[in-house]
Order: structure tokens, then sequence, then C-alpha cells
């Protein structure tokens, strides 16, 4: 299936409200049609000074046409657009709804620029299906069957000239239009996405530009990409310009040939002579039918190339869980012989990794940034795919178990977290549910130390801290990030670095805190300060996705290996640094 037909069918629902503006909008071109003919007729008829009364249907028809051609064009515009735009929200919810289940590891082979790019402006862009293809090609041939009839009932030899006019109009002048261009206005919206890319990159790393003074060679980069942007539009433009050119000398040589015809019928006395006038006229306004033909053709080719990037996105492969029907009964994590990449890497995130984690225990798993400490999470929560060894929850593989059943059960966090342009209060609600109060998100709040600070501002909890907690500190939005967890007590708490940011005493007591409040569940840390790692009752040393070490940390501690070292270190740097204090 083409890629224009597949999103075509997020428009099924209103198909009948679709074919109703196609046939206002034909109406309207045939009001136009026939207004213009009457009043020519009235005119040519008026001059010969007849009765009044055989005036009157003409008059009248002029009046009634006029107002038919308004109230249609009306009608049309308010429901081809309430059509579409009932439709747009169905594209954005499937797209929406693909990528959550692409999260996160599908995710890894689109910018975020480029997703951002085709769920707002490729989104936008499928409208001209309906607005600016549909519509036009249906109304144009309904118009133009009515006028080919009417010109023919007047004078058949008339009809046989409009009817050829208007086919090599309506099929000669698009293809001529897009046959030079057409692999130029399919790559249109792959330059606005780079283009739309690289001014998110450059906004993100505005910082970092400003400090190495990149500024320069960044706005080259954008001015090159706005260029090409600027070369296809004029090639667009340029194309539309010619096509209406075609079409304005066809209608003349239309014009032209009817007109001959009719003085030769009027001559030989099987035409009335007002009906040259109408004839005449009629040339005029029919090819306002097949006028926007040419254009509709040109945007087809930029639909195309936007629908290519969406169902990109809808038709991308992924891990489906509708057989997985299996709920999870116990909390026991069991990974034996558990190998795992991410998307598009060859190297192996874990390579081969066995664990065990009870229920109710706390686990630690350490190593540096690399190491797999997160890839390991990941695999856990069924958000990267291993590729071989199993993965036991209880007594279910994982394989058996959806996404959703697992996460509603392992809650990770981490200082990667996001957290959202809105109040301090519903980036907490997050956690929970309908159900929760606000004496819990304050709870949540006290749990972290960070009750303090919220009081202290003007509306409190309700105060809005940007996209991605901007108005907060580090150590303040790690902190949020963390009484999430506190609001949602799940079985298997999962926390990803929940130092980061934090100083040495505000770090020990949030992360006692954290044990005591999970103590009815299991805990599982990743972090790189061996510190963290006391009053634990397993701890796992990552080294390049390969577990190097495991056991308790007291033995681990007097084993003379890399965590008895490393340990020795991390206290002796921290005693120093109390000292100096």
């Amino acid at each position: 299936m083409s890629p224009v037909k597949a999103v075509w069918r997020y428009f099924t629902d209103v198909k009948w409200s679709l074919r109703a503006s196609a046939i206002l909008s034909a109406l309207t071109t045939m009001s136009t049609v026939a207004l213009l003919a009457t009043s020519g007729w009235l005119i040519a008829r008026a001059s010969q000074m007849p009765p009044v009364l055989d005036l009157s249907i003409a008059i009248v028809g002029v009046r009634t046409f006029a107002l038919l051609r308004s109230v249609t064009r009306y009608s049309e515009r308010v429901v081809s657009h309430n059509a579409t735009f009932a439709s747009l929200p169905r594209i954005r919810i499937a797209i929406f709804n693909k990528l959550e289940e692409l999260t996160p590891s599908g995710l890894t082979q689109f910018h975020r620029g480029d997703l951002m790019s085709r769920i707002v402006a490729d989104v936008e862009g499928i409208q001209d299906l309906t607005l600016r293809v549909y519509l036009p090609i249906v109304s144009s041939a309904i118009s133009a069957i009515f006028c080919v009839a009417l010109v023919g009932w007047i004078l058949p030899i008339a009809g046989v000239i409009l009817a050829v006019a208007l086919l090599v109009a309506a099929t000669a002048v698009p293809y001529l239009s897009v046959a030079s261009g057409r692999v130029q206005q399919v790559a249109t919206a792959k330059v606005r996405s780079e283009f739309n890319s690289s001014l998110l990159d450059y906004y993100e790393g505005l910082a970092d530009i400003t400090m190495l003074d990149a500024g320069n060679d960044v706005f080259n980069q954008l001015d090159l990409t706005n260029e090409e942007a600027a070369s296809i539009e004029s090639s667009f433009a340029a194309r539309t310009g010619f096509a209406a050119t075609l079409i304005v000398l066809i209608q003349g040589l239309t014009l032209t040939a009817t007109i001959y015809a009719s003085f030769k019928a009027m001559q030989s006395g099987t035409l009335a002579s007002v009906n040259t006038v109408v004839l005449g006229l009629i040339p005029l306004a029919v090819f306002e039918s097949v006028t926007s033909l040419p254009n509709a053709m040109l945007s087809l080719m930029r639909v195309r190339g936007v629908s290519e990037r969406l169902i990109d996105i809808l038709e991308t492969p992924t891990t489906s869980d509708d057989n997985c029907m299996q709920t999870v009964t116990s909390c026991d994590i069991a990974l034996d012989h558990v190998s795992a990449r991410w998307p598009g890497s060859e190297r192996f995130a874990l390579a081969d990794i066995s664990l065990s984690i009870p229920h109710k225990s706390t686990h630690v798993l350490v190593g540096q940034s690399g190491s797999g400490k997160s890839s390991a999470i990941a695999t856990m929560t069924k958000l990267l795919e291993r590729e071989s060894g199993s993965l036991i929850i209880g007594d279910t593989s994982i394989d058996e178990l959806a996404g959703v059943e697992v996460r509603s059960h392992i809650v990770a966090t981490g200082h990667d977290s996001h957290v959202f342009s809105t109040s301090i209060s519903e980036n907490l609600r997050l956690a929970g549910n309908s159900g929760t109060t606000e004496a819990e998100l304050w709870n949540a709040l006290e749990q972290v130390e960070l009750a303090g600070w919220v009081r202290s501002l003007p509306i409190d909890i309700n105060t809005i801290i940007g996209d991605q907690g901007v108005t907060m500190s580090g150590g303040q939005r790690q902190r949020l990030i963390l009484a999430r967890l506190f609001i949602n007590d799940p079985d298997v708490w999962i926390i990803d670095e929940p130092t980061e940011h934090l100083n040495s005493e505000l770090a020990d007591l949030v992360l006692s805190r954290i044990r005591r409040a999970s103590m009815k569940s299991s805990l599982i840390i990743a972090t790189h300060r061996l510190r963290d790692t006391s009053a634990t009752d397993i701890v796992t040393v990552l080294d390049d996705g390969n577990v190097i070490e495991s056991g308790k940390q007291t033995d681990l501690s007097s084993s003379g290996s890399y965590f008895s070292e490393n340990l020795a270190n991390e206290l002796a740097a921290h005693a120093r640094t109390t000292s100096h204090e």
C-alpha cells in the first residue's frame, strides 16, 4: 500500500463529509458558470428590447446563482475544514501511541528534532491531501462534466471543443508541471525536518556553542539548509506559474475555437445570436475548475513526501505484547546469562550477565558511566529487548508479560527523567492517580527535603517550573524526580543515580528515607558512588556490560579487588573533604 493510501485511511470516518464538501465545491463552480452564462444571455437578450416578462426568469436566475455561489462556497469551506481538522488528531494520536510502543529503544533511529517536525509540520501538511488534492480533483471532474453537457446541449461541436480542451488542461498540464520536479518536491519534508533538527540542536546546545564561539558555523549550516528549502519552494512557484500560463493559453484557444464555431452555427441558422454570447462566456468560467489541478498534483507530491515520513514511524516494527496475557504474581527478579544491545549499536550493552534479586531485598549496581547499569534497568523493565538468556519475574518469563504489566510493578526513575513545563503538583501527580491527595504530595516532598523550598515559593506547590525544571537547581530537580517514587510506592523501586547533584549529607539523608520507605518492596539502586552500597544485601559491579564482582558489601570491601580499592579511595576523599569543612 502506498504511503498516501495508508494515510487516507485516517479520513475514513469523515468520508461522507468530504464527499459533501466536494459536491458543494462543484456547485460553487457550476453556480459561477451559470451566473456568467445567465448574465450574458440577459444582457444580450435585453439589447433586443423584448417584453420585460421575457427577462424575468433570467433576472431571478442571476440573483439565485449569485446567492447560491456564496452559500455553497462558505458551506464547502466549513464542511471540508471541519472534516480535515477532525482527522488530524487521529493521526497524531496514532503516532503518539506508536512512539509509546517504540520507547525507548526504537526511538534511537529518530532525531528528536526530526520527530518534532514529523508530529507537527508533517501532520499539518497532511491536510493538503483533502483540501488541496481530493477536493480540487473531485469537484473539477463533477463541474467539468456539467459544463461540457451544458455547452454540448447548446451547440454539440462547442461541447466537443470544450471537452478536449478540459481533458488536455486536466491531464497534460499537471503532468508537465510535476514531471521535472518530482524528486525535489518529495524531498521538501526532509529538508524542512533537517532545518528543524538543526535549529533544535542549536537552542539545546546554545551554552556550549557560545562558550566555543561556534555560532557562525551553526548559522552557516542553517543558512545552507534554508537556501536548499528556498530553492525547492522557488522551483514549486515556478512550476505553478508555468502551469497557470498553460491553462490561460488553452483557455484562450478554447474561447477562440468556441466563438468561431458559434458564429458559423449562427450564420447557418442553427444557433440563436444570444446563445453565441453564452458560449463565449462559459469557457471563461469553466476553466476555474481545472486551474487548481496542476497545483493539486504538486501538492500531492508534497503529501507523498510527508506521508512517507509518517508511515515510516507508524510501520516501524515493534515487539508485540498482544499475546502477553500473564500477570506478575511475585516480584523476584532473575537474569540468567542475559545479553542485550541498543538498536543500531554493534556493541553489547549487557554481555552474558546473571543477577538474582529476591523480593524485599536491596540490590546495588555500581560501575562507571557506560558500564551497563542503565541497560540492565531498561532490560528489567522491558524497555530494552534482550538478545539471549532468560529474564524471570516471579515464576513467569518476561516474554509472557506485557510491558505495561511489568512497569506497573517495577518502576524505574533516573536523573534524566523528564520534568514537564507545568506545576510541581502536576509533575508529582504523574506518579500517582486521580485519587492522590495534596497531603500525599506534601509528604513526598518532605521525604526528599524539598517541602521547605516549595513553601517559600509564591504559590508553593502550584508553581510552574518550566521545561525540564529550568527554574530549579540540579539538586532540586533530582529530588522532585525521587519524590514521585514515594507517591507511586511500587513493588520494585529502581533508582538510577539517586544522589546525582546532591551534597554528601543530603544524599545520605534522602537515600536512608528511600530505604525506609521501600522496606516492604525491592530496592535496586544504580550508582557510581560506592558509599551508596552501605546497608545493602547484594552489590554487583559492572564493567563494559559484564559482571566483574558480586556479593555483600562487607565481603567485597575486604577482597582487595576493584570494588575495595575504589571504595577506599572514595572514603578517603570524603574524609579529606569533611576535615576541610
